[in-house]
């Protein structure tokens, strides 16, 4: 009888992404053996991967560095329009590409940090603060949802919709419920939508396991999340609109500041440090990426169905 494979839990895989440092870029694998040349430049072939790539400092299928595409992602997030990405690009990293292309970049790597990131549980507080605030996709008023812990200023999650109803709500809490534990507050303003999805989404008989919600009437209250909203409504305000709520701006936006932001509040550090999430940062995005693309390899390897 045949051995059934061993799926390897990709959290794991997460963890292993970032401790490899060999010469594949797919992989990061050490098991890599030189197979011929294409125009003059050395082919490497990755025994483990079965990956064939160039050793010129680039991502997988990408014309530039990664250091201008890191360099790219974190300016943006940091408040520069594309067009001053663009500028900033070619004075210092001396790379000429169009905005378009920046943007590009964004599309595609920020979902693929996301759900590397997301393998990842925070050590929370258990005190969350929840609300929502008005963004414009193209003219169109929608909701943008937001839940972030008190004791480390982690944002727990985030959702877009274009109304406040109780499906969105439950769909919002869904999101935040996949950070174990469950809090054991939750607090929000008066909305009935909030009461409602909090008691479908984290109801229990259990004594130890009841989310209680505190209902507040005054913004001062809430101002965690104020705050949040008004760093978010900084971003936002530059780019002059987003054009979709499918756009991959918000989720960014929330990965730049959780993990590379250092706070005033946290003595310096990140909120995901602060939650003790340990990841061996030395170049910002430069290491999400790498460590994401590493991650995304070794499902595909490890766990091929």
């Amino acid at each position: 009888m045949s051995k059934r494979p061993r799926v390897v839990c990709i959290d794991e895989l997460a963890n292993k992404s970032f401790d490899r440092r060999g010469l594949c870029k797919w992989c990061g694998s050490d098991e890599v053996v030189k197979n011929g040349k294409n125009k003059g430049r050395q082919l490497f072939k990755c025994k483990e991967c079965g990956h064939q790539f160039f050793n010129n400092g680039k991502l997988p299928r990408a014309r530039k560095s990664k250091e201008a595409v890191a360099l790219a992602l974190d300016a943006y997030y940091e408040g520069q329009s594309l067009r001053k990405v663009q500028r900033l690009l070619r004075k210092f990293a001396k790379v000429d590409v169009g905005h378009d292309v920046i943007w590009d970049w964004i599309q595609k790597y920020t979902p693929l940090v996301r759900d590397y990131l997301s393998t990842f549980r925070p050590a929370l507080s258990g005190a969350w603060y929840a609300d929502e605030t008005i963004l414009k996709f193209r003219g169109r008023q929608h909701y943008h949802w937001d839940c972030i812990d008190e004791g480390t200023r982690f944002v727990v999650g985030n959702h877009i919709s274009e109304g406040r109803s109780m499906d969105e709500g439950k769909a919002f809490f869904r999101i935040c419920a996949s950070n174990k534990p469950r809090p054991h507050t939750i607090t929000t303003d008066g909305m009935p939508t909030y009461h409602r999805a909090i008691n479908k989404q984290f109801y229990s008989r259990i004594p130890h396991r009841k989310v209680n919600h505190i209902s507040i009437e005054h913004v001062k209250e809430n101002i965690l999340i104020e705050r949040w909203h008004g760093t978010l409504k900084d971003r936002t305000r530059v780019m002059r609109g987003l054009k979709s709520p499918d756009s991959q701006i918000p989720n960014g936006f929330v990965i730049h500041y959780n993990f590379l932001r250092g706070h005033q509040s946290l003595k310096g550090k990140t909120p995901a440090e602060v939650a003790q999430i340990d990841l061996p940062f030395e170049d910002g995005w430069s290491d999400l990426i790498d460590w994401s693309g590493k991650w995304r390899t070794l499902c595909q390897t490890e766990n091929p169905n």
